[in-house]
Parts: structure tokens; sequence; C-alpha cells
């Protein structure tokens, strides 16, 4: 993919791609992953369009009766060449072209550690009064790597979208909803990255002033937490796992009235 492609990605196409993908999944009889993604194809171009995978559940249906979306993805077996769909795909290049632009401006010295968080501030590289927000590794004292960053945060979304396809797939609810339900979970994360609205704290918060301290960065959510926590270091199956269904209860407690109540006969958590 040309990084220009992913610096003129619109919103609206995004969305577009999204609900003409999840529509074709959906419909399909099986769900695989691609194994090729272009940002630049319209729904339809791809011979294998009706392919693309919100759950691999190539096993058979014999293979997953009576397991639930939790059961199956404890089974699930990572690797790091599965593709994303597209439209999660530009998700996950969007990630990385942010991360890099905010941690290229940061420096390595006078670290501020978060109280709570593996998360510091360090001196900004282009302007010796300002500080950057920067994921630390355990103990807190190096800072993590933009490869690491990237690497984590794919793996994360490969989860996510293999367990909610298995739930969605078992949803009894009309396409629609599962649009509006699967559309909102990767929307609703990538906001928790880059915030939609001016004023709201990032991630990787950029504050000026050389003597700042954490009090100057706004609280971050709940799950902004969880995300620093997870991408701070490599995680073992079952901790990418429990990150996974700790968003699906997060996502669930946010939403209210109708859609709570399909999220529960969804049996998200079981």
């Amino acid at each position: 993919m040309q990084q220009g492609a992913v610096s003129h990605f619109r919103p609206c196409l995004l969305a577009y791609l999204i609900s003409s993908w999840l529509a074709l999944v959906l419909a399909s009889p099986s769900f695989k992953f691609a194994r090729d993604f272009d940002l630049n194809l319209e729904p339809g171009d791809s011979p294998s369009g009706a392919e693309l995978g919100v759950a691999a559940a190539n096993q058979g249906a014999k293979a997953d009766e009576g397991l639930s979306p939790e059961q199956l993805l404890r089974r699930f077996k990572y690797e790091i060449r599965l593709s994303l769909p597209d439209p999660l795909e530009g998700y996950y290049e969007l990630f990385r072209e942010y991360v890099s632009s905010r941690l290229n401006s940061a420096g390595i010295s006078r670290k501020i550690i978060h109280s709570t968080l593996p998360i510091a501030l360090a001196t900004s590289t282009t302007n010796k009064f300002s500080r950057v927000g920067r994921i630390v590794s355990p103990p807190g004292t190096s800072l993590t790597s933009y490869a690491n960053l990237h690497l984590r945060y794919r793996k994360l979304l490969v989860y996510m979208n293999h367990w909610h396809g298995l739930t969605l797939r078992d949803c009894t609810v009309d396409l629609t909803k599962k649009h509006s339900l699967h559309v909102g979970l990767f929307k609703w994360i990538h906001e928790a990255v880059v915030p939609p609205q001016p004023g709201s704290t990032s991630m990787f918060p950029i504050v000026a002033g050389a003597s700042v301290t954490w009090k100057d960065v706004g609280e971050f959510t709940d799950l902004q937490k969880e995300l620093i926590t997870y991408l701070s270091q490599e995680r073992t199956h079952e901790e990418v796992v429990k990150t996974t269904l700790s968003l699906g209860r997060q996502y669930q407690a946010m939403n209210e009235g109708e859609k709570s109540v399909i999220l529960f006969k969804m049996n998200y958590l079981q």
C-alpha cells in the first residue's frame, strides 16, 4: 500500500468499505481470512470479496458445534501472516501513521513515569519545552519500540476480528444491527488511540511546558488504560484472549437500551 493512500483515506470511504464488506461476509456460508488487501479496491472488485473473514470458521460446522465464541477464541492459533479485511487493515495503517508521527518527536531522557500505568512523558526532540507520551516496557525504564507497538496492536485487532466475527455469526439479529455493532466496535477502539474531538486525551499526548507532570494531562478512559497496558509488553495467547474479552465487556457496558439487550442476547461473554 502506498503511504499517500493512507494519508488521503477518507472517513466516509472507510465507513462505506466496512459496511459493504460486512454485508458480504455475513451472507457467506463460511468465513475465511483474506490473504491480500487493497484499500483502493471498491467492494466487489476482489474475487475473494465474499470470503473476507470476520471469523475463521473453516474448521467446519461440526467442529464448532456446542462451542461458544469464547471457547473457539481460546482455540485460535495466531500467525503473523494472517491478514485483516481491507477496512480493518485501514484502521491498522492509520494507527501506524498516527503513532509514528507522535513517537518520532519523543526523546528518551528525563522520563516522567505515570503512577499507575506503563507510560511516560518524555522530552520532545523537536521542542525542548514539550513532552510526549510514550508507552514504556516493564520495569518502566525503556520506551516501547515502534515495531512492537505495531505488531501488538495488529495482533489484538486480529483476535478481536476473529472473536467478534464468531459472535456475529451466531447472532440472530438483523444484518443492519450486525453492521452497527461490528463497525462500532472497531471505530471505538480506533478513537481511543486517535481521539475524534479536540481536547480529548490521546493515548500519546503532547503537552506543552518543560515542567509539566501527569497532572497536566487529562484522565485516560478505561479503554485507553487497557490498551496502554496491553501494548507495553509481549503477551501470551491467554493474555490476548483476556484483553479481547475485557474490551468486549467494556463495549457491552457502554451500550444502553435496545442495543444493550441485543448484546446480552448475543452472549458476548459466556
